[in-house]
């Protein structure tokens, strides 16, 4: 996915990863899904070693558990939520 225009917001919802690289700072992750059945390659960079390695363990739980996520873009950020179990967790 690359950068989205500055005055776009794009949200995918029900997408799912597949596969969770690590390459260099970088984790590396595929998406896929949702109603338009997306397909993308996702670039985070992580400088510090510690967040880099925890953050593609979370991604590879949710790929693993088959979490259904919400990607939300604008500009260069990207940001993946498992919006699901954020409501799940408040409701109880």
């Amino acid at each position: 996915m690359g950068p989205v225009d500055p005055d776009e917001t794009v949200v995918l919802q029900d997408v799912a990863v597949c596969g969770v690289e690590l390459d260099g700072q970088d984790v590396v992750l595929g998406i896929y899904g949702g109603r338009d059945n997306a397909c993308a390659s996702v670039r985070f960079t992580f400088p510090e070693v510690t967040e880099r390695v925890t953050r593609a363990a979370q991604l590879r739980s949710w790929e693993r558990e088959g979490t259904v996520l919400t990607v939300l873009a604008y500009g260069d950020t990207v940001s993946l939520v498992a919006d699901r179990d954020l409501l799940e967790r408040a409701a109880n």
